[in-house]
């Protein structure tokens, strides 16, 4: 999300009749941030604000610096720029990613927009907006206002990544706050859509999973196989990948297999020695049960 309002397309910039000078600087100042020079991006993005006179650029470089700020962890001061956005809905989509970005300030988003409407909102604001606040309800455990929020961030979200989050979390507010594992298998399978491999990967754990507590094994080892694994590099979520594979053929007693799945997961490079160690002794449990 933080990263989403940093590339924000420069069309918009030039639509309001940008300088070229101001695009210039705010290209060198972007490149800071991605090379992780936040104070340096924050000063430049401060300067850019303080010296344009047009309120769209003034929105943008408030904007930028308000979430350098957030980066280097000076949250009441990135809160305090976002607000001072001259563009008010700009001004509350920054602090509603912001607040989202610090997990532990969910109450104070929904303090101050649980009864926001969103609904004239442009829908590159208001995907992100329900998003935010739909993970803050799902964080506090408010699980029908979760799922409201979620599902149409999950249709208004453009970027693949962030749609394939809301359709998870949306799954899980479904499955973990309101007990419908129905409706948590079709927001799993909605995940699908985005092409958002790693978001896929965590739908089809937690679909294969309700479908082995209904007895459904086939069917589970269906949803894992629609994951191509050969695409799945990355340890943690390879892994995991197969672990699951692994505990599902040892709930249908097929141990040999389950150990063949528990050993390919140890071949995956880059998985640390407390993981290995446990699924060596899943193994030893398996051969000394056989």
């Amino acid at each position: 999300m933080m990263r989403r309002i940093v590339a924000v397309g420069l069309a918009f910039l030039f639509g309001a009749g940008a300088l070229a000078d101001y695009l210039a600087e705010r290209k060198a100042a972007v490149k800071l941030v991605r090379s992780g020079k936040y104070q340096e991006a924050f000063d430049a993005f401060m300067k850019m604000a303080e010296e344009t006179g047009n309120e769209v650029q003034k929105s943008d470089a408030l904007e930028q610096a308000a979430l350098a700020a957030h980066r280097l962890n000076r949250y009441d001061d990135a809160i305090e720029l976002a607000k001072q956005i001259p563009l008010e809905r700009r001004s509350k989509a920054c602090r509603l990613n912001i607040m989202d970005a610090s997990r532990k300030k969910s109450e104070e988003l929904l303090a101050a927009f649980k009864d926001e409407d969103f609904s004239d909102w442009p829908p590159s604001l208001a995907g992100p907006a329900h998003f935010a606040r739909g993970r803050a309800f799902f964080r506090v455990g408010q699980g029908k206002r979760a799922a409201e929020d979620l599902a149409k961030a999950s249709e208004l979200l453009t970027n693949a990544n962030t749609k394939g989050l809301a359709c998870t979390t949306l799954g899980d507010t479904w499955r973990k706050l309101l007990k419908d594992d129905d409706k948590a298998l079709e927001a799993y399978r909605k995940t699908y859509t985005t092409k958002a491999l790693y978001k896929e990967c965590y739908a089809a754990l937690s679909i294969a999973d309700i479908l082995a507590q209904r007895g459904k094994f086939d069917e589970a080892h269906a949803e894992f196989a629609r994951i191509d694994m050969e695409k799945v590099t990355h340890p943690y979520w390879r892994v995991r990948m197969l672990a699951a594979m692994a505990g599902l053929l040892v709930k249908e007693g097929r141990k040999a297999e389950a150990i063949a799945k528990y050993e390919e997961a140890l071949r995956v490079q880059g998985i640390n020695d407390k993981t290995r160690a446990m699924y060596r002794k899943k193994i030893e449990a398996l051969k000394a049960a056989e």
